[in-house]
């Protein structure tokens, strides 16, 4: 990272530094000889902090018996009294989610459940542009006024303490299920506030999505149904798993703990498409040879999810709502076609604006400081948070984009970096937002225009009273070196046992030393396709958005890589995905 007086602005990705990971040989081998494994993925596992053979195998094999007890969630057990006394009344509920992807699977998920106990029960997800984030007093009235006297959120409300009181003093009952960091002052007005983050919340896992809150909400109240003989018909609960998957994977949770376990056996019931719109979405998202592979956390994270969250950042979250609720084929396929268009939009904004904060990073003398802060009236609020993730990640440093309503306010979206706790910095300029929430890599908050210069400067002092003397330059991790040899197919098949890979379990990357370039072209936009050499093997290798790198045949380099199969046209080959090069 620039140092806070440079004014200078990298030209692309700042250089990295390259750590490989120590490991202890003796725990490795204790690890091959108790489970027979091969030392690569002994290595692998340690390298994850998993030492024991106990430890390893429960990794390995993540089984939804090992799910905690969701009575430890604090609130749960206020929680399901309230929905059992509206199940033997059977009240009309409220399932009130968010318009990102986690938000609409958890509300999904919900009113699923509430449908197959024969509840009258609506979802309703709020506009992004007309409503913002959160519980809307206006919206909650105007379900009150319908008869609607209960309303359970999902991935939201633990900030909404004012909204939620005035529910209650008309008479309307909220139930909060969040994940978000929570205020100081929590709802004390909700009927029951579930939260595995709220003070003393006994839950061991912390990490849950919002939809992973809303699944142990109904595993809890299944079993209390069940206790009570109050169950209409025996509920299958691994039937929303699909759904559980998507929305955690969507948020960018780590894929460790409960997680791993909901993501993994997730992905099972996903590949089985039992649902038409999660069918349509697979079909129109996933390449055949992709899907007969098995669905991944990848396609998830980069085919699917992004077109249930253009629903929410382009127009109506409701349309994706629709979607995952729908039990027609052929409207299933209408709204995916839609939910493309919204997604191509999306693209052709983020474009756009990307070039656009680029300009201005370039232009002005913002793009020096250790925050980047930006904001345009051409921004649309719904692509903010993308370009922020993608400039944080070019210049690798804190990114806030604000986007100008012409009104003389904005709504903002940041994104941070590893080592910098993003909401923290924010809450410390409180005084000058409107509105803020989020967590440690992500926030999202509104401002008076009037008021972004001096929240300019009073964000970038905060960090810098924080994070002045650290350095979060780039770093490569590497879990390990070998020799192209040992990239086997059975090697590969036995590294896939280590997904799902996303946030908190990244896939493996490996280093190998003093290859030969055999070949050398850039292909695509500009991907960068190379065949490496060593005295063991040769591989093909591909780096996307690597196309400018200075190498030719005949070079030498180390490359670190993540080893993946790539099946086309019916073959199947390895092929070194590449993370970094040197000489």
């Amino acid at each position: 990272m620039s140092d806070a007086g440079d004014s200078r602005v990298p030209a692309g990705r700042p250089a990295s530094s390259w750590e490989v990971a120590a490991v202890d040989s003796r725990q490795c081998s204790d690890l091959c000889g108790e489970l027979g494994i091969s030392p690569l993925l002994a290595h692998l596992l340690v390298t994850r902090d998993i030492f024991s053979a106990a430890d390893a195998d429960r990794f390995l094999r993540p089984e939804l018996q090992s799910l905690p007890d969701p009575l430890s969630l604090r609130g749960m057990g206020e929680a399901v009294d309230r929905l059992m006394h509206a199940c033997r009344r059977r009240e009309p509920l409220l399932v009130y989610g968010d318009y990102d992807a986690d938000g609409i699977t958890g509300t999904a998920v919900l009113v699923r459940f509430f449908r197959d106990l024969g509840l009258p029960v609506s979802g309703f997800i709020p506009s992004r542009v007309e409503h913002g984030y959160g519980l809307h007093a206006d919206v909650l009235e105007g379900y009150h006024r319908r008869g609607i006297g209960l309303a359970v959120s999902v991935d939201c409300g633990i900030a909404d303490v004012e909204v939620i009181a005035g529910a209650a003093a008309r008479g309307q009952e909220v139930i909060v299920t969040d994940h978000h960091e929570p205020p100081e002052s929590l709802p004390a007005a909700a009927a029951a506030i579930i939260n595995p983050k709220q003070p003393g919340c006994p839950y061991p896992d912390k990490n849950l999505a919002g939809v992973g809150v809303a699944f142990n909400l109904i595993i809890a109240l299944r079993r209390a149904l069940r206790r009570d003989r109050l169950l209409p018909r025996e509920i299958n609960l691994k039937r929303y798993l699909d759904l559980v998957a998507i929305g955690t994977i969507a948020d960018v949770v780590p894929l460790v703990g409960v997680n791993r376990i909901l993501v993994r056996h997730g992905l099972e019931e996903l590949q089985q498409c039992a649902r038409p719109g999660i069918r349509a979405l697979v079909d129109a998202g996933v390449r055949p040879a992709n899907r007969a592979a098995g669905i991944t956390a990848q396609d998830v994270a980069f085919r699917l999810a992004p077109q249930l969250n253009a629903a929410g950042r382009m127009a109506d979250a409701g349309l994706a709502l629709e979607l995952l609720l729908c039990d027609d084929s052929g409207r299933s396929r209408e709204l995916v076609r839609e939910l493309q268009r919204l997604n191509d939009l999306r693209r052709r904004y983020e474009e756009r604006m990307l070039g656009e904060a680029q300009n201005i990073l370039e232009r002005s003398g913002v793009g020096g400081e250790p925050v980047l802060v930006l904001a345009s009236p051409d921004w649309h609020e719904g692509v903010v948070g993308i370009v922020a993730s993608k400039l944080s990640e070019q210049y690798h440093r804190p990114a806030m984009l604000i986007s100008l309503d012409g009104r003389g306010h904005g709504k903002a979206s940041g994104r941070s970096i590893p080592g910098v706790h993003l909401l923290e910095v924010l809450r410390e300029t409180a005084e000058l937002l409107e509105r803020h929430g989020g967590h440690r890599m992500a926030v999202g908050f509104s401002i008076r225009e009037d008021n972004i210069d001096t929240f300019r400067r009073t964000v970038n002092q905060v960090y810098r009273k924080r994070y002045g003397g650290q350095s979060f330059s780039p770093v490569v991790h590497i879990d390990g070196e070998v020799q192209l040899a040992h990239l086997s197919f059975a090697a590969l098949e036995e590294i896939g046992h280590l997904a799902p890979f996303g946030y908190g379990n990244p896939e493996p990357v490996l280093a190998a030393r003093d290859l030969t370039i055999r070949q050398s072209t850039v292909v695509g936009r500009n991907h960068l396709r190379l065949q490496l050499a060593d005295d063991s093997a040769s591989l093909n290798a591909i780096g996307f958005n690597m196309g400018d790198a200075p190498v030719r045949p005949g070079d030498r380099i180390d490359a670190a890589f993540t080893p993946q199969f790539n099946d086309w046209n019916g073959v199947r080959s390895i092929q070194l995905n590449l993370r970094a090069i040197r000489p």
